[in-house]
């Protein structure tokens, strides 16, 4: 859709928002990646509506209230303020990437583009955006002593639950990855190694933002979000 319309487009939105919609109800709403990337996908969809109507518009509120209530609810019920904190630094970052975009398009100045898509990565948080969770239990010397006398007993037992412990903890490990400023980053690094490609500004890349390596950057994080089809992938490619 992207391919045919462009990103800036209402269609592109809309699927965006339902896409996350779906991804959360498939989550239930639990802290994990399901919701997580619920979020990212609201976000996006965030970002089209203002670019596109304002954020007076009825459905960009539609998008706030939907991304309100998913922060509120990973607070409340899960203990999560992370989500919160994360979206108002992504919020920030747009605020740098649109003034990067305007210094580009309308005044043809790279060097001050590239010094505002560094401003809008450098708040962009880098940690994991899910809860912190409880790693075991700590017991003192008297129900260690206890449970000495019933190890025999529960041998098999604590054999079998530690084996699933492993699954969950595998799991839980893997939703403590995720963070939902990924995204933004990976797409800030495109935009950079574009500008420096076209322009070639080498006199303002050092030797860990060449353009090269900042498209490696991207594509670390791109194909995991997108499609191996779509355009920004195929672009970073």
């Amino acid at each position: 859709m992207e391919s045919l319309f462009g990103y800036y487009h209402p269609d592109v939105s809309n699927t965006y928002h339902l896409f996350g919609w779906s991804l959360y109800e498939l989550g239930g709403g639990h802290c994990g990646k399901r919701t997580a990337s619920a979020l990212v996908y609201f976000l996006r969809a965030l970002r089209i509506n203002q670019r596109l109507f304002g954020t007076d518009h009825t459905s960009t509120c539609i998008l706030l209230d939907d991304i309100s209530d998913l922060v509120d609810e990973q607070r409340v019920e899960y203990n999560n303020e992370k989500f919160e904190y994360h979206c108002s630094k992504i919020f920030d970052s747009w605020v740098y990437q649109n003034l990067a975009e305007e210094a580009l398009l309308v005044h043809k100045d790279p060097i001050t583009a590239m010094r505002l898509y560094h401003e809008a990565l450098r708040i962009l948080p880098t940690d994991s955006s899910m809860a912190d969770k409880s790693k075991g239990t700590t017991y003192d010397d008297d129900e260690m002593s206890n449970d000495d006398g019933d190890d025999d007993n529960s041998s098999s037992s604590s054999s079998s639950s530690i084996d699933h412990e492993d699954d969950d903890t595998d799991e839980e490990d893997d939703d403590n990855d995720i963070c939902i400023a990924e995204l933004e980053r990976g797409i800030i690094q495109l935009n950079m190694a574009a500008i420096l490609q076209k322009y070639q500004m080498h006199f303002v890349a050092d030797n860990d933002n060449c353009a090269f390596d900042l498209y490696c950057k991207s594509l670390n994080v791109l194909p995991y979000w997108y499609s191996d089809i779509h355009p920004i992938v195929k672009q970073a490619e």
